[in-house]
């Protein structure tokens, strides 16, 4: 099927819990639309501020969406002073409540 991007907002770290909620039903409604009804055959990637993700992880979740997260290897080299830091793609990780 079609891969959709929707840019991951800016959570602002001011914002409270209430505010990010607001911003969680405003994803998860663009996701609703852009998903036309289909449930089963749609998965979404979720990845970014955690409390935002946490929510609209569980949103998806309770309308029955698949939600995966991707997972990475975290490769550290160092020339000379200058800490160098690699995050290579490995898979996706559904998430479950269960």
């Amino acid at each position: 099927g079609d891969i959709v991007d929707i840019p991951f907002p800016n959570i602002l770290p001011q914002i409270n819990t209430v505010e990010v909620k607001l911003v969680v039903d405003e994803y998860l409604q663009k996701i609703v639309a852009l998903a036309n009804g289909l449930t089963e055959s749609i998965v979404v990637h979720v990845m970014g501020e955690s409390v935002f993700s946490f929510m609209l992880v569980a949103a998806l979740l309770k309308k029955n969406y698949k939600v995966v997260a991707s997972t990475t290897e975290r490769v550290v080299s160092y020339e000379g002073d200058v800490k160098r830091t690699e995050f290579k793609f490995v898979r996706f990780r559904e998430y479950k409540l269960e």
